[in-house]
Parts: C-alpha cells; structure tokens; sequence
C-alpha cells in the first residue's frame, strides 16, 4: 500500500465503500514506477464481504495485475436507538 483509504471504519451491514485516497506503487521490470488509486479499473478487492458478520479489525486484499497487499478496515456495531 502506498497509501491507505481515508475512510477505514464501517459498521456492520454497511455494503458502500469509499476507498478515496487509497493508492497502491507499481514497480515495472524495466524499473518505472506508478501509483494506481484503489478505485482505478483492475483493483480487485476482497473480504469487504466481512462487513456484514463481526465487529473489529479485518484484512483486506488489494490484487493488481496478479500482486497483491493488505490494509485493515474497523468494523463497527454502529446501533442507534
């Protein structure tokens, strides 16, 4: 991770992510580097599927192009009476 979401705290139940701010570095073999934002076309992310079950800190996985890395989301019982 290049750098993480700004927003890494969400409620159980949620199903809207918002993943703005959050870039992942590619390194090329000829050595050229990119920064690619989490929202870009080809970021595949998993386990934001976890929302809805248990409250606390989750893993998730960002792939790119066969690579991978991780960032932790809080997840948040979020009642309101």
């Amino acid at each position: 991770m290049s750098t993480e979401p700004t927003n890494k705290t969400y409620n159980i139940g949620d199903t809207t992510y918002n993943l703005a701010g959050g870039t992942i570095k590619v390194t090329r073999k000829a050595g050229n580097t990119e920064t690619v934002a989490l929202t870009d076309q080809g970021i595949t992310l998993t386990n934001l599927s976890t929302l809805t079950t248990n409250k606390g800190t989750k893993p998730v996985t960002v792939t790119y192009e066969g690579k991978t890395t991780t960032f932790n989301i809080t997840i948040k019982n979020g009642v309101k009476i």
